[in-house]
């Protein structure tokens, strides 16, 4: 051990006297506070390295653990698939009599001009697929750290094109303000879940979006104000797409009286 040698020529003077022993006192505590301080600094240093390992531990096993739990849940891969509507079809439909609160398909071609209704439906046809994994680190940790094992959806379609506009025209005349070939939208309403409202505004809230492929779309269509004109009445609907297509069809001719 290498002695420190200022104190040592230090305590080899045969006479400190008073100056001398305040002297050797004042190096003795200046010693004393400098290991003090070096001792803490290192012991600071030491936990801060730790903590540091400690979290580069506690991330390490939580992606362990996260892989796990994910290879544990046997999710299928996602399909991802775009639609396009292609085929308008009507049907004429009837109002149930307990409160119209429903509206029925009906081969009848006769009606009561109160309870008439068209039934639009829309054939969509799959135009593109493709299948893709999900390997977002975050997404999954998530996941595998839920309650329960969360699989994402087995297919998600979204659409080609979008409705943005739905006219029905009638072939015959109405009434007093509607000749024939006269657009009478604002006479029917769309009936969905026992509400009516307004076409434009159902537009609105058409969800597009899918998590499972449906070849079909029905939107009923119920009539509100009867014709004033004549018995027998057609109508032609005109379905208009986002991508400047328009299907068109015409209703079986009926007897509304």
């Amino acid at each position: 051990m290498k002695k420190n040698k200022p104190l040592q020529n230090l305590l080899k003077c045969k006479s400190f006297g008073k100056k001398n022993s305040l002297n050797l006192i004042l190096y003795t505590n200046y010693s004393m506070f400098f290991c003090h301080t070096t001792c803490v600094k290192k012991a600071t240093s030491n936990f801060i390295a730790m903590k540091i390992i400690n979290k580069v531990v506690i991330i390490f096993l939580f992606a362990v653990l996260a892989e796990l739990a994910i290879s544990c849940c046997d999710c299928t891969e996602t399909v991802y698939g775009k639609y396009s509507n292609c085929i308008l079809i009507l049907n004429n439909l009837e109002a149930q009599y307990a409160g119209y609160r429903g509206y029925d398909v009906s081969n009848y071609d006769s009606f009561s001009k109160n309870r008439y209704g068209i039934r639009l439906t829309l054939f969509r046809n799959q135009s593109m697929c493709e299948t893709r994994r999900n390997t977002s680190f975050f997404i999954q940790s998530a996941h595998a750290f839920a309650m329960d094992c969360f699989c994402p959806p087995k297919s998600q379609y979204t659409p080609l094109d979008s409705i943005i506009n739905i006219s029905i025209i009638t072939i015959n005349d109405f009434d007093s303000a509607h000749f024939q070939l006269s657009d009478v939208s604002n006479y029917f309403n769309v009936y969905k879940n026992g509400r009516k409202s307004e076409i434009s505004e159902f537009i609105k809230t058409i969800d597009n979006f899918s998590y499972g492929f449906e070849i079909t779309q029905k939107i009923d269509l119920a009539l509100l104000t009867p014709p004033t004109f004549g018995k027998e009445h057609q109508f032609k609907v005109i379905v208009e797409l986002s991508d400047g297509r328009s299907l068109e069809s015409l209703s079986e001719k009926v007897i509304l009286e």
